[in-house]
C-alpha cells in the first residue's frame, strides 16, 4: 500500500511537471524584468515598453515612466534598451535627459537620397526616436534622438523649443516620404 501511495504521488509530481513545461514550449517567454540592472550594472526601469523596433539586427525597446516610484538617480527619465540576439540579455542603451519621461515613437528608417535629391552612394539606416519631453526644469522641445551605430551613441535634436512655462511636448510618429517630383527622401 506504501509503495501504491508512494507511485502514485510520483506520478501526479510527474505529470505536473510535464504539464508546466509543455505549457511554455513554444509559448510566451518574459524576457525583460523592469527595475533590474544590465551586466555594466547600469539600472533598466520603465513602467512601460513604449515600441519595439528592429535594427541593424537588433531588438530596440522604448521605455516610459509615467508612473514610475523608484527613488534611485537613473530611474526617472526614460531608456531605450537593446537585446542583441535572442540568446543575450537586455542592455541599457541611452539614458534620456532627466527632463524626458517617455520614448514616444522609435523606429528604423531608411533613406537613400540627401536633403538635395542626390542619390547617397550607400542607403543611410538609421534609428530615430521620439521624445516627451515634460518641460521640467527647463522648458519643453520638441525632441529627436538618432543613434549613431558607429559610435553606439545618441544624438539628439530639438526641432522646435516652447517659452518658458510650457508644459509639454512630444513627437509620437516618425515616418519617411519620397518626394515623387524631386526625389528627395523625408523623414516625417
Amino acid at each position: 500500500m506504501k509503495k501504491l501511495i508512494t507511485c502514485s504521488i510520483i506520478i501526479v509530481l510527474l505529470a505536473a511537471i510535464f504539464t508546466m513545461s509543455s505549457a511554455h514550449a513554444g509559448g510566451w517567454k518574459k524576457s525583460y524584468h523592469a527595475g533590474t540592472f544590465d551586466r555594466n550594472l547600469n539600472y533598466m526601469g520603465g513602467t512601460e515598453i513604449m515600441y519595439l523596433a528592429s535594427h541593424k539586427g537588433k531588438l530596440y525597446a522604448a521605455t516610459g515612466m509615467w508612473c514610475n516610484s523608484v527613488p534611485l538617480p537613473d530611474s526617472m527619465s526614460a531608456q531605450i534598451l537593446v537585446k542583441e540576439s535572442p540568446c543575450k540579455k537586455w542592455m541599457l542603451d541611452y539614458q534620456t535627459d532627466k527632463q524626458i519621461l517617455r520614448v514616444e515613437s522609435l523606429v528604423s528608417i531608411t533613406l537613400g537620397t540627401d536633403g538635395q535629391g542626390n542619390k547617397l552612394s550607400e542607403p543611410a539606416n538609421l534609428l530615430v526616436a521620439g521624445l516627451w519631453d515634460t518641460g521640467y526644469p527647463l522648458p519643453a522641445a520638441a525632441t529627436v534622438a538618432v543613434r549613431d551605430d558607429a559610435t553606439n551613441k545618441w544624438i539628439t535634436t530639438d526641432l522646435l523649443k516652447y517659452p518658458a512655462g510650457s508644459y509639454l511636448a512630444t513627437i509620437r510618429a516618425i515616418g519617411t516620404h519620397k518626394d515623387r517630383i524631386t526625389g528627395v527622401d523625408h523623414v516625417l
